[in-house]
């Protein structure tokens, strides 16, 4: 039946099946900042031990986009389950990811999701330049994911080091899972998966 939910297509060819959980904001402290459920680790930092499981699950958002292309978006939509735990064994620290940025930088400690009333448990963002932030959950001290959200700006030489630099020294791959792309530096393939 033309124009039924069969007939319905998605924007992107993959969705993180695991969001975090929200929290209602306390005395009326909304998120300050808020990114939407389907963005949810679209563009994330991966331990390079997780090489495997990245492979599997590109391949899988790949065939989506080879199989299921169409003019406004795709047929069908592949639900990540892996990798669970992005960064396990990396040591990735809100503080490091600090380090790596210079400039403008603004911490937000309330995070949630567009629409959602409440915060993300954990969740932090740290704007590293008008139009892109890192955004993720820690717990601890440590990250368990971390991602990035870029808004209508092109990413600057700056921001594309200070990722390469993050990517090496903690042996980190940044996947971009809507275009099954993957790299571990250096800035000028950072850049070329970010645009």
């Amino acid at each position: 039946m033309p124009g039924g939910i069969d007939d319905a297509l998605y924007i992107v060819p993959t969705f993180c099946d695991e969001i975090p959980r929200v929290l209602p904001a306390r005395f009326r402290r909304a998120a300050s900042f808020r990114v939407k459920d389907d963005d949810w680790r679209q563009i994330e930092f991966v331990s390079q031990q997780q090489q495997q499981v990245i492979t599997a699950e590109l391949d899988a958002v790949q065939r989506v986009r080879d199989e299921s292309a169409d003019v406004l978006g795709f047929r069908r939509v592949h639900v990540r389950v892996e990798p669970r735990r992005p960064l396990e064994g990396a040591g990735l620290s809100r503080a490091a990811v600090a380090d790596a940025f210079v400039g403008l930088k603004r911490w937000h400690q309330r995070v949630g999701f567009i629409g959602v009333d409440g915060v993300i448990p954990g969740g932090f963002a740290l704007t590293v330049q008008p139009g892109v932030a890192l955004y993720g959950v820690e717990r601890e001290s440590t990250l368990l994911c971390a991602c990035i959200e870029i808004k209508g700006s092109e990413v600057s030489p700056e921001t594309t080091s200070a990722v390469a630099s993050l990517l090496e020294r903690f042996e980190l791959l940044l996947v971009h899972w809507p275009g099954a792309g993957v790299t571990s530096g250096p800035a000028e393939l950072v850049r070329t998966l970010l645009t």
